[in-house]
């Protein structure tokens, strides 16, 4: 399997891919997700617990991983809002590299009448 079809298949389906997520994939998207999600609880037990400051390495990567600012404060504890960017990202750099009769078939693949 080439690198291109392999890339192509790490897509969610609504993209066109298999949707076989590699681990380097969702890890950033689900740490982040998470911890988020447990800002509250967490700081309920340490006072001056501030998440943006422990994870702003993370958001600085995936920042420049996404091409994008990271999402609004209400949604962050939503693992597909942190991950959806970066499958953009990913969809755009195939369309980028493909033939036009692949393009066409991404794009149909990718859009909502197809079912997927």
């Amino acid at each position: 399997m080439s690198d291109d079809v392999w890339k192509q298949a790490t897509l969610p389906v609504d993209k066109g891919g298999l949707g076989i997520r590699r681990a380097e994939q969702i890890a950033l998207p689900a740490y982040l997700a998470s911890i988020y999600s447990a800002r509250r609880l967490v700081s309920g037990m340490i006072a001056d617990f501030d998440v943006d400051d422990l994870c702003a390495d993370e958001l600085a990567s995936w920042s420049v991983q996404s091409g994008t600012e990271p999402p609004i404060a209400a949604l962050r504890g939503v693992q597909r809002v942190w991950g959806q960017p970066l499958a953009d990202r990913c969809f755009a750099e195939i369309l980028e590299t493909s033939s036009v009769l692949d393009k066409a078939r991404m794009l149909a693949v990718s859009a909502k009448e197809s079912s997927a």
